[in-house]
Protein backbone atom coordinates (compact mmCIF):
# COMPACT_ATOMS: atom_id res chain seq x y z
CA UNK A 1 0.00 0.00 0.00
CA UNK A 2 1.38 3.20 -0.96
CA UNK A 3 2.19 5.62 2.17
CA UNK A 4 -0.93 7.97 1.10
CA UNK A 5 -2.81 5.57 2.00
CA UNK A 6 -1.34 4.84 4.89
CA UNK A 7 -1.87 8.38 5.92
CA UNK A 8 -5.39 8.55 4.34
CA UNK A 9 -6.60 5.29 6.55
CA UNK A 10 -5.25 7.12 9.53
CA UNK A 11 -7.33 10.25 9.18
CA UNK A 12 -10.21 7.73 8.37
CA UNK A 13 -9.44 6.01 11.92
CA UNK A 14 -9.52 9.18 13.38
CA UNK A 15 -12.32 11.43 12.48
CA UNK A 16 -14.51 8.03 12.83
CA UNK A 17 -14.16 7.89 16.26
CA UNK A 18 -15.23 4.36 16.25
CA UNK A 19 -18.16 4.94 14.16
CA UNK A 20 -19.58 3.68 11.29
CA UNK A 21 -18.51 6.27 8.07
CA UNK A 22 -20.71 7.27 5.42
CA UNK A 23 -19.21 6.86 1.75
CA UNK A 24 -20.77 9.35 -0.16
CA UNK A 25 -20.31 8.08 -3.85
CA UNK A 26 -20.63 9.74 -6.86
CA UNK A 27 -21.84 8.73 -10.32
CA UNK A 28 -20.04 8.68 -13.68
CA UNK A 29 -18.50 6.36 -16.14
CA UNK A 30 -18.01 2.37 -16.06
CA UNK A 31 -14.14 3.77 -15.38
CA UNK A 32 -15.31 5.33 -12.58
CA UNK A 33 -16.78 2.44 -11.29
CA UNK A 34 -12.92 1.76 -10.51
CA UNK A 35 -12.97 4.21 -8.44
CA UNK A 36 -16.21 2.85 -6.76
CA UNK A 37 -14.27 -0.67 -6.35
CA UNK A 38 -11.31 0.04 -5.26
CA UNK A 39 -12.68 2.88 -2.54
CA UNK A 40 -14.73 -0.07 -0.78
CA UNK A 41 -11.84 -2.69 -1.33
CA UNK A 42 -9.68 -0.08 0.66
CA UNK A 43 -12.28 0.42 2.95
CA UNK A 44 -13.02 -3.38 3.84
CA UNK A 45 -9.14 -3.60 4.51
CA UNK A 46 -8.84 -0.82 6.96
CA UNK A 47 -11.61 -2.69 9.04
CA UNK A 48 -13.79 0.56 9.56
CA UNK A 49 -17.73 -0.23 9.23
CA UNK A 50 -19.53 1.87 6.77
CA UNK A 51 -22.57 2.41 4.71
CA UNK A 52 -22.89 3.61 1.25
CA UNK A 53 -25.30 6.28 -0.19
CA UNK A 54 -25.45 8.26 -3.65
CA UNK A 55 -24.13 11.36 -3.05
CA UNK A 56 -27.22 12.28 -5.48
CA UNK A 57 -29.65 10.83 -2.66
CA UNK A 58 -28.84 13.87 -0.68
CA UNK A 59 -30.51 17.31 -1.51
CA UNK A 60 -27.66 20.26 -1.80
CA UNK A 61 -30.69 22.85 0.35
CA UNK A 62 -31.49 21.95 4.12
CA UNK A 63 -35.22 20.63 3.65
CA UNK A 64 -37.58 17.97 4.53
CA UNK A 65 -35.58 15.18 1.93
CA UNK A 66 -32.12 15.62 4.11
CA UNK A 67 -34.20 15.09 7.26
CA UNK A 68 -35.09 11.91 6.35
CA UNK A 69 -31.51 10.69 6.00
CA UNK A 70 -30.43 10.21 9.74
CA UNK A 71 -26.94 10.91 9.71
CA UNK A 72 -26.36 11.20 13.58
CA UNK A 73 -24.74 8.09 14.06
CA UNK A 74 -21.64 9.53 11.77
CA UNK A 75 -19.07 11.23 12.40
CA UNK A 76 -17.66 11.04 8.97
CA UNK A 77 -18.75 11.19 5.81
CA UNK A 78 -16.10 10.41 2.74
CA UNK A 79 -17.24 12.21 -0.53
CA UNK A 80 -15.72 9.93 -3.50
CA UNK A 81 -13.11 10.65 -5.53
CA UNK A 82 -13.51 11.66 -9.07
CA UNK A 83 -12.99 14.71 -11.61
CA UNK A 84 -16.20 16.16 -10.58
CA UNK A 85 -14.32 19.54 -9.03
CA UNK A 86 -15.09 21.51 -12.45
CA UNK A 87 -17.63 24.58 -12.68
CA UNK A 88 -19.96 22.58 -14.29
CA UNK A 89 -20.53 20.60 -11.27
CA UNK A 90 -22.02 22.91 -8.71
CA UNK A 91 -24.71 20.85 -7.89
CA UNK A 92 -22.69 18.07 -6.38
CA UNK A 93 -20.67 20.53 -4.29
CA UNK A 94 -23.49 21.91 -2.84
CA UNK A 95 -24.40 18.41 -1.73
CA UNK A 96 -21.17 17.62 -0.61
CA UNK A 97 -21.81 21.13 1.28
CA UNK A 98 -24.85 20.41 3.25
CA UNK A 99 -23.53 17.17 3.88
CA UNK A 100 -20.93 19.20 5.98
CA UNK A 101 -23.60 20.98 7.83
CA UNK A 102 -24.98 17.68 9.16
CA UNK A 103 -21.55 15.63 10.42
CA UNK A 104 -18.25 16.55 12.03
CA UNK A 105 -16.12 15.83 9.40
CA UNK A 106 -16.03 15.67 5.68
CA UNK A 107 -13.15 13.91 3.98
CA UNK A 108 -13.32 14.22 -0.06
CA UNK A 109 -11.05 11.96 -1.30
CA UNK A 110 -8.51 12.14 -3.95
CA UNK A 111 -9.99 13.98 -6.84
CA UNK A 112 -8.56 16.74 -9.77
CA UNK A 113 -9.45 20.18 -8.94
CA UNK A 114 -10.27 22.58 -12.06
CA UNK A 115 -11.58 25.33 -9.73
CA UNK A 116 -11.24 27.20 -6.20
CA UNK A 117 -12.80 25.87 -3.25
CA UNK A 118 -16.17 27.97 -3.15
CA UNK A 119 -16.56 30.05 0.03
CA UNK A 120 -19.38 28.19 1.17
CA UNK A 121 -17.61 25.21 2.14
CA UNK A 122 -17.24 24.72 5.80
CA UNK A 123 -13.84 24.29 7.64
CA UNK A 124 -14.82 20.63 8.68
CA UNK A 125 -14.14 19.49 4.93
CA UNK A 126 -10.66 17.76 4.65
CA UNK A 127 -9.67 17.95 0.62
CA UNK A 128 -7.54 15.39 -1.20
CA UNK A 129 -5.85 16.06 -4.22
CA UNK A 130 -4.97 12.84 -6.87
CA UNK A 131 -2.13 15.18 -8.32
CA UNK A 132 0.63 17.05 -7.07
CA UNK A 133 0.48 19.40 -9.86
CA UNK A 134 -2.57 21.51 -11.34
CA UNK A 135 -5.02 20.45 -8.46
CA UNK A 136 -2.66 21.55 -5.57
CA UNK A 137 -2.15 24.96 -7.06
CA UNK A 138 -5.66 25.68 -7.10
CA UNK A 139 -6.49 24.13 -3.59
CA UNK A 140 -3.52 24.41 -2.05
CA UNK A 141 -5.16 23.50 1.05
CA UNK A 142 -5.43 19.81 -0.32
CA UNK A 143 -3.33 16.98 0.72
CA UNK A 144 -2.20 14.29 -2.05
CA UNK A 145 -3.12 11.08 -2.21
CA UNK A 146 -3.11 8.80 -4.91
CA UNK A 147 -6.29 8.31 -7.42
CA UNK A 148 -8.21 5.54 -5.27
CA UNK A 149 -8.24 3.40 -8.07
CA UNK A 150 -4.62 2.65 -7.46
CA UNK A 151 -5.51 1.34 -3.29
CA UNK A 152 -7.62 -1.99 -5.44
CA UNK A 153 -4.89 -4.94 -4.70
CA UNK A 154 -6.45 -7.66 -6.15
CA UNK A 155 -6.09 -6.77 -9.88
CA UNK A 156 -3.62 -9.35 -11.77
CA UNK A 157 -1.31 -9.33 -13.86
CA UNK A 158 -2.08 -10.87 -17.35
CA UNK A 159 -0.25 -11.00 -20.47
CA UNK A 160 -2.45 -10.36 -23.29
CA UNK A 161 -2.03 -10.40 -27.13
CA UNK A 162 -1.84 -7.02 -29.47
CA UNK A 163 -2.56 -3.64 -28.84
CA UNK A 164 -6.09 -2.16 -27.22
CA UNK A 165 -7.16 0.70 -28.39
CA UNK A 166 -9.83 2.65 -25.95
CA UNK A 167 -10.01 6.45 -26.82
CA UNK A 168 -13.00 8.55 -25.42
CA UNK A 169 -15.56 10.36 -27.85
CA UNK A 170 -17.09 12.46 -25.54
CA UNK A 171 -16.35 16.34 -24.58
CA UNK A 172 -13.38 15.57 -22.62
CA UNK A 173 -11.45 14.30 -25.51
CA UNK A 174 -8.97 17.07 -26.75
CA UNK A 175 -10.73 19.08 -29.99
CA UNK A 176 -9.68 17.61 -33.01
CA UNK A 177 -8.30 14.53 -32.50
CA UNK A 178 -8.33 11.96 -34.86
CA UNK A 179 -10.89 8.90 -34.94
CA UNK A 180 -9.94 5.12 -35.08
CA UNK A 181 -12.12 3.10 -36.05
CA UNK A 182 -10.98 0.59 -33.96
CA UNK A 183 -10.96 2.05 -30.81
CA UNK A 184 -14.01 1.54 -28.04
CA UNK A 185 -14.40 3.62 -25.47
CA UNK A 186 -15.26 1.27 -23.28
CA UNK A 187 -15.91 3.74 -20.01
CA UNK A 188 -18.78 5.25 -21.98
CA UNK A 189 -20.14 1.54 -22.22
CA UNK A 190 -21.11 1.49 -18.81
CA UNK A 191 -21.78 3.43 -15.37
CA UNK A 192 -20.03 3.82 -12.15
CA UNK A 193 -22.92 1.44 -10.60
CA UNK A 194 -21.92 -1.47 -12.63
CA UNK A 195 -19.73 -4.32 -11.97
CA UNK A 196 -16.10 -3.59 -12.62
CA UNK A 197 -15.30 -6.94 -14.02
CA UNK A 198 -16.30 -6.64 -17.24
CA UNK A 199 -14.07 -3.59 -17.67
CA UNK A 200 -11.10 -4.87 -16.57
CA UNK A 201 -12.09 -8.14 -18.53
CA UNK A 202 -11.69 -6.37 -21.90
CA UNK A 203 -8.56 -4.51 -21.21
CA UNK A 204 -7.02 -7.48 -19.71
CA UNK A 205 -7.29 -9.06 -23.26
CA UNK A 206 -4.51 -6.63 -24.65
CA UNK A 207 -0.65 -6.60 -23.80
CA UNK A 208 -0.35 -2.73 -24.76
CA UNK A 209 -3.11 -0.22 -23.86
CA UNK A 210 -3.56 2.98 -26.14
CA UNK A 211 -6.16 5.60 -24.32
CA UNK A 212 -6.95 8.79 -23.30
CA UNK A 213 -8.92 7.54 -20.40
CA UNK A 214 -7.59 8.07 -16.82
CA UNK A 215 -9.13 4.63 -15.52
CA UNK A 216 -8.58 2.59 -18.36
CA UNK A 217 -5.07 4.04 -18.38
CA UNK A 218 -5.07 3.01 -14.36
CA UNK A 219 -6.23 -0.44 -14.98
CA UNK A 220 -3.70 -1.25 -17.33
CA UNK A 221 -0.71 -0.21 -15.49
CA UNK A 222 -2.05 -2.49 -12.14
CA UNK A 223 -2.42 -5.13 -14.72
CA UNK A 224 1.27 -4.61 -15.62
CA UNK A 225 0.52 -4.14 -19.41
CA UNK A 226 2.63 -1.82 -21.25
CA UNK A 227 0.39 1.36 -21.34
CA UNK A 228 0.56 4.76 -23.78
CA UNK A 229 -1.53 7.17 -22.10
CA UNK A 230 -2.49 10.28 -24.15
CA UNK A 231 -4.01 13.91 -23.00
CA UNK A 232 -7.46 14.95 -22.10
CA UNK A 233 -9.40 18.09 -22.47
CA UNK A 234 -7.56 19.65 -19.17
CA UNK A 235 -4.24 18.54 -17.02
CA UNK A 236 -5.75 15.45 -16.01
CA UNK A 237 -4.17 12.83 -17.32
CA UNK A 238 -0.52 14.35 -17.13
CA UNK A 239 -0.53 14.82 -14.15
CA UNK A 240 -2.08 11.89 -12.49
CA UNK A 241 1.21 10.09 -15.21
CA UNK A 242 3.48 12.63 -13.42
CA UNK A 243 2.09 12.20 -9.64
CA UNK A 244 1.83 8.20 -9.53
CA UNK A 245 1.96 6.39 -12.67
CA UNK A 246 5.36 7.88 -14.23
CA UNK A 247 7.20 7.01 -10.38
CA UNK A 248 5.65 3.40 -9.87
CA UNK A 249 4.85 2.06 -13.28
CA UNK A 250 7.86 2.17 -15.42
CA UNK A 251 6.01 0.49 -18.66
CA UNK A 252 3.38 3.82 -18.55
CA UNK A 253 4.62 6.02 -21.26
CA UNK A 254 2.74 9.89 -21.89
CA UNK A 255 1.83 11.45 -25.09
CA UNK A 256 0.91 15.05 -25.19
CA UNK A 257 -0.35 14.61 -28.44
CA UNK A 258 -2.94 11.86 -30.07
CA UNK A 259 -1.28 11.61 -33.35
CA UNK A 260 -2.49 8.42 -36.04
CA UNK A 261 1.80 8.33 -36.98
CA UNK A 262 2.25 7.59 -33.13
CA UNK A 263 -0.72 5.06 -32.51
CA UNK A 264 0.55 3.39 -35.90
CA UNK A 265 3.82 2.82 -34.41
CA UNK A 266 3.32 1.68 -31.12
CA UNK A 267 0.73 -0.90 -32.92
CA UNK A 268 3.34 -2.21 -34.50
CA UNK A 269 5.79 -2.36 -31.79
CA UNK A 270 3.17 -4.76 -29.88
CA UNK A 271 2.71 -6.71 -33.14
CA UNK A 272 6.57 -7.42 -33.60
CA UNK A 273 6.62 -8.11 -29.79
Amino acid sequence: MFLEFIQLKEEIIRKCENRPVLLALNGGNWGDGLIRYATVDFLNRIGVRFEVMRLTEFSHVDNTENKDIDLTKYSLVLASGGGYWRLGSKDKHLRIAALAKRVKHVIVLPCSYDMKIPDYFTPNISFYARDKFQSQDNVPQAKFCHDMAFAAHDIMAVPGVGAGLFFRKDAEKVKGSPIFENSIDISGQGTAWMDIHGFLERISEYSTILSNRTHVCIAGALMGKNVHMFSNSYFKNEAVFKSTLSIHFPKVEFHRELKVDIVDEIIQKSEDR
